[in-house]
């Protein structure tokens, strides 16, 4: 009888863990599997509860495990959140890590130095010629090679408005933007994405999502 009991509660507790198996969460799992173990603690109960005529200690180990199932559910219910909120700050510093390298690169790396140059030139040249040749063998296609790695990739679009401005695109193909249903340049959706304008008279920073 021992054999049964011990096999209907690891069938009670496994089946369901996997049966809600999801790979983005364990939490799913977590709780199919605990529904299963609940069962099967409530169903040992009322078992021992035939079994054993004193009432005291039936009642007992009643309360006892009600207190066991409500403050496990509790506690996992507060462990959920928590992680929940975990994952939703981690994206909030991923998106702002991704703006901070935007504005290194894109502003300051790539544009401000043009920027110097068209002014301290001597034979007028027009910014986005002038961009081009300081950035000649970099752009290949309309695209900045990509700056993390090649599991984590950062798209940056140059678009020439004739020789009077140049517009850097850059999307972060990972951290989540501000508008999930924003279509991005690349044609993801919700990601990071800013915007750099370079002309005679200003260098400006924007963030689309």
């Amino acid at each position: 009888m021992i054999f049964l009991w011990l096999v209907g509660g690891t069938v009670l507790v496994v089946v369901p863990f996997f049966l809600w198996h999801d790979p983005y969460s364990l939490w799913p799992s977590l709780y199919a599997g605990g529904i299963g173990a609940a069962v099967y603690l409530i169903a040992l109960q009322f078992y021992f509860m035939r079994k054993s005529p004193k009432t005291g200690i039936n009642i007992l180990f009643g309360v006892v495990l009600a207190v066991l199932l409500v403050t496990s559910y509790s506690h996992w219910k507060t462990m959920d959140t928590m992680s929940a909120w975990q994952r939703t700050r981690i994206g909030l510093i991923r998106a702002v890590i991704a703006n901070g390298i935007f504005v290194s690169e894109d502003v300051c790396e790539r544009s401000v130095p043009v920027f110097a140059a068209f002014h301290k030139q001597q034979k007028k040249k027009g910014i986005a010629p002038l961009f081009a040749e300081f950035h000649a063998g970099k752009i290949n296609n309309g695209l900045f090679p990509t700056t993390y790695s090649e599991y984590n990739p950062t798209r940056r679009y140059v678009h020439y408005q004739s020789d009077t401005a140049v517009v850097l695109v850059s999307v972060d193909t990972v951290a989540q933007g501000l508008q999930s249903d924003y279509r991005n340049a690349d044609g993801s959706t919700g990601r990071v994405q800013v915007m750099t304008t370079l002309t005679s008279r200003e260098v400006r920073y924007e963030r689309n999502n």
